[in-house]
C-alpha cells in the first residue's frame, strides 16, 4: 500500500471513529488509484473546517464523492 492509500484508510477510520459512515462507492473512489492524489489535500481541507463545514462536506461525499473532492481540490 502506497503512502497516498494509506493517507486514504487513514482519513476513512478518523471518520468511521466518529460514526461518520461512508458508503462502499466513497471508500473505493477515496482509495482508487485515479482519486489518489486528492487524499493529501482532502485530509488536510476537512483538518481545517469548522464543524458545520465539515458535516456539509461529508454529507456531500456521501452523496456524490465525486463532486465533491473536485470542489475540495
Amino acid at each position: 500500500m502506497n503512502n497516498l492509500s494509506r493517507a486514504g484508510w487513514e482519513l476513512i477510520h478518523a471518520c468511521w471513529r466518529h460514526s461518520i459512515n461512508f458508503t462502499r462507492e466513497v471508500v473505493n473512489h477515496l482509495l482508487s488509484p485515479i482519486s489518489n492524489r486528492y487524499i493529501k489535500l482532502l485530509a488536510l481541507r476537512l483538518a481545517e473546517m469548522s464543524l458545520s463545514t465539515l458535516e456539509r462536506t461529508l454529507n456531500n461525499l456521501r452523496t456524490s464523492p465525486q463532486k465533491a473532492l473536485k470542489e475540495l481540490a
